[in-house]
């Protein structure tokens, strides 16, 4: 009995990622508005420049533009760390793949979800959330374009799972880890 609920919840979560996936991948836009070109450019932009240019004027110095992007933070980093893992994998940077790195990510919010609803109660408080987060409107939404909402709602999902994990055994690195992380996610600007 007990193989068989643990079928039957792996059943229903590849379903519900399936789903999720599905949802937000179907009729993909093909182009960025030109809000999403400004955003993409200025994580774009980042590789372009030098490290440690510190005396460098704005337009050149990666840390001032990085932190002091008019935007904010999560757009810059949305972009910048999705082409820094395409470059990595050698994924052509268009538009299509782009926009696929905040589908996925918004999929794994989906499992994130389900993580956290296991971790606070039980299989199908998990299952539940899931379900809810994979056909949520607003979320399929903000999984299709580049607005960075779901990048600060996945890091905030990583928080909130890596707290819960530690809180049983809190060690001075793991809570300086920690500590280190929520300031990243609190500097997002908005809190989904």
């Amino acid at each position: 009995k007990y193989a068989e609920k643990i079928s039957l919840e792996k059943f229903a979560l590849i379903l519900i990622v399936i789903t999720a996936f599905f949802l937000r991948i179907y009729e993909l836009p093909a182009k960025f508005f030109t809000a999403e070109t400004h955003n993409i450019f200025n994580g774009l932009r980042l590789h372009t420049l030098d490290l440690f240019n510190f005396s460098d004027h704005f337009s050149l110095n990666f840390f001032k533009s990085f932190f002091g992007s008019i935007a904010g933070l999560r757009h810059a980093l949305s972009t910048y760390l999705s082409s820094t893992v395409y470059g990595l994998l050698g994924i052509p940077l268009n538009e299509f793949w782009l926009r696929f790195f905040y589908v996925s990510l918004g999929t794994l919010c989906v499992v994130g979800i389900y993580v956290l609803g296991r971790m606070l109660a039980d299989y199908r408080f998990g299952l539940a959330g899931a379900a809810i987060l994979a056909i949520n409107i607003d979320s399929i939404a903000r999984s299709r374009s580049d607005n960075a909402g779901i990048t600060v709602t996945f890091f905030v999902l990583i928080c909130l799972i890596a707290l819960f994990h530690y809180k049983e055994n809190p060690t001075w690195i793991r809570r300086t880890v920690l500590s280190a992380i929520i300031p990243v996610v609190a500097s997002m600007e908005s809190m989904v």
